[in-house]
């Protein structure tokens, strides 16, 4: 089965810029699907037999048992949409439209145009909201529903640095609205999109744009405003919102629209009633409190930047469809590449890069759930899921776990254990940049898990080849002693520590980036502090600071060394899956643990 999604592209005198629609499908693209392309055209007097030979020519490649994602509407006319519909699904192609703008709704019914009739040929239909399913089913929709959520936006251009101007931005096309002559706020407004620059009001200043793509282009620093339209806007998620998000604005939204929710949800911006409310937010927001706010957007922009609401839909497109029409397993999933243990290393090795790596642990915090060591947080769980979701580089290499194939690698339990928690697998793929290298978790876990341990040698000298002749931070929490009692960093030019709470150290995060800003600068900077570590990394890789997350490898070279074949409790410190540190004293009596100990944060 190929899987399929319609580019749609402007027709040749067209001054509209589609991005949104491009992005979708340029995401798509990246996940194993190919384009169907829809050039916009005017069919004029166009004859039915001549739409059957367009429309054949657009789907020429496009077999029966195929899946085609369709951007609705296509925007060329009423028509097409009919006869593009019943062209794809009379050859057994199965139909999904990704419904942009229900016009049923949004202009009232249509008695020579029947949406819901095209509708329920598809084998599922997409919807950006709850409110716009509720209605499609009362119209009459017995299609399976699924909610689309949000929209990417896709950029490469950098986040501001300084703080955002206590200003609005609003884009649209402002040839027949009053807004510009009626704004009476002190708070700035920065009009950009088509516009007629004499009908404006004092505060307000004009910026020209034909199209989105030239609109982007001209957004500053300030927050982002979203039209206060119709009745429409608690049925729709509007564009222009996620577009200020992807570029790391802040928002003003309205309370009665369907995007408040997620603005909230996510902290993102302010939710309001009144443009009056706009003044008195802006007037009286610190500056500390907008650091804050301008943190967390950008956070949420990397995931729009990384196609995570896409992403997210398509996999649950695929396994709607597999469920419900193909009545096979969710096989359709898009693969995931995972370096192994020794390639991850040496990419670690030829780039200096820092590191972070997933597990359960941290997939269960961003399900919203508490683990043994680190109670739920949101904040926490909002900035893994932005990390999970970036693509690796040469500065930054994300991990998950090598489980994705070949599962005899590993002990008949941890087979088992993955066996049974394949919603992680699903869950990953939902939220992984899927056309980025990834490198495996396990290079923290290079021994006991493995059926054939033998590498193991390798691995562990390959791993203390990093630090070799390095001067060495280790950053950990309070009982777990890496290093202490066996060889593992001996070959290390010097060691530091930082001690930092075995329990909730997210609590205690900007203490402890401050203590590696302060001892960690020229020196390898190795992290065992769960969750928290990632997010450290996340925050200081790019202050040319090489930090690797290395996790619960002081118990794997101790089994290793022994040449366990269970997970013994070590003696006196921390170990892996043992997370309640019972009978590990608070001190030990080291003379040169405690010489290497910098700070002290763990109480």
């Amino acid at each position: 089965m190929t899987k399929w999604v319609t580019k749609i592209i402007p027709a040749k005198n067209e001054p509209a810029s589609l991005k949104k629609e491009t992005d979708f499908a340029t995401i798509a693209h990246t996940m194993g699907y190919q384009y169907v392309n829809i050039e916009r055209y005017d069919r004029q007097n166009e004859s039915y037999q001549a739409l059957g030979a367009h429309i054949e020519g657009m789907t020429a490649a496009v077999e029966k048992g195929d899946l085609l994602i369709y951007q609705y509407p296509s925007g060329i006319d009423d028509q097409f949409e009919v006869s593009f519909t019943e062209h794809v699904v009379y050859r057994g192609v199965h139909f999904v439209p990704v419904v942009q703008d229900y016009r049923r709704l949004h202009f009232g019914y249509n008695p020579g145009f029947d949406e819901v009739r095209l509708f329920n040929m598809a084998c599922a239909v997409v919807v950006p909201t709850a409110a716009m399913r509720d209605q499609m089913r009362n119209d009459g929709v017995k299609t399976p529903i699924i909610l689309q959520t949000g929209w990417d936006f896709l950029t490469k251009r950098d986040f501001d640095d300084t703080l955002p101007e206590r200003a609005v931005t609003l884009l649209g096309n402002f040839e027949h609205q009053t807004l510009l002559q009626d704004w009476t706020q002190h708070t700035d407004l920065i009009a950009v999109g088509k516009i007629n620059p004499e009908q404006t009001a004092e505060k307000v200043s004009a910026e020209p744009a034909a199209n989105l793509a030239q609109a982007v282009q001209k957004l500053t620093n300030t927050f982002g405003i979203a039209w206060q339209g119709s009745d429409y806007t608690s049925y729709n998620l509007p564009y222009e919102v996620f577009a200020y998000l992807g570029m790391g604005m802040p928002v003003f939204v309205w309370s009665d629209s369907a995007i408040a929710a997620l603005v909230s949800a996510y902290q993102v911006g302010y939710v309001i009633q009144t443009r009056q409310e706009i003044d008195q937010i802006l007037d009286t927001l610190s500056d500390e409190d907008l650091q804050q706010l301008q943190k967390r957007v950008q956070h949420f922009a990397i995931l729009l930047r990384n196609g995570f609401f896409t992403r997210k839909l398509l996999i649950e497109v695929e396994e709607t469809v597999a469920a419900n029409v193909l009545n096979v397993s969710t096989n359709v999933l898009p693969p995931v590449q995972v370096m192994g243990i020794h390639a991850t290393l040496t990419f670690i090795k030829e780039n200096h890069a820092s590191v972070v790596r997933f597990g359960d642990g941290e997939f269960d915090l961003i399900r919203g759930k508490s683990i043994p060591y680190q109670d739920y947080d949101p904040e926490l769980a909002q900035q893994l899921a932005n990390l999970l979701a970036s693509p690796s580089s040469d500065q930054l290499l994300i991990c998950i776990p090598d489980v994705f194939q070949n599962l005899n690698r590993y002990q008949k339990s941890v087979q088992r254990f993955y066996k049974n928690r394949f919603s992680n697998q699903k869950f990953v793929k939902s939220r992984i940049a899927t056309d980025s290298i990834h490198g495996s978790t396990f290079i923290s876990r290079p021994y006991m898990d493995l059926a054939d341990k033998t590498p193991a040698k390798n691995y562990f000298a390959d791993l203390k080849d990093r630090w070799y002749g390095r001067d060495i931070l280790i950053v950990e929490g309070k009982y777990t002693r890496s290093g202490i009692g066996n060889d593992l960093f001996a070959d290390a030019h010097t060691i530091e520590r930082i001690l930092c709470p075995a329990r909730n150290a997210y609590q205690k995060k900007a203490a402890i980036e401050a203590a590696i800003k302060k001892y960690g600068q020229h020196k390898l900077v190795l992290l065992m502090l769960g969750p928290t570590a990632k997010v450290i990394v996340g925050d200081l890789y790019r202050q040319e600071n090489w930090l690797i997350d290395i996790g619960h490898i002081d118990s794997e070279y101790e089994w290793f060394k022994m040449g366990a074949t269970t997970k013994v409790v070590l003696p006196n410190k921390h170990t892996a899956e043992h997370n309640f540190d019972e009978n590990v004293t608070d001190h030990i009596d080291d003379p040169i643990f405690k010489q290497q100990v910098l700070v002290d944060l763990s109480d």
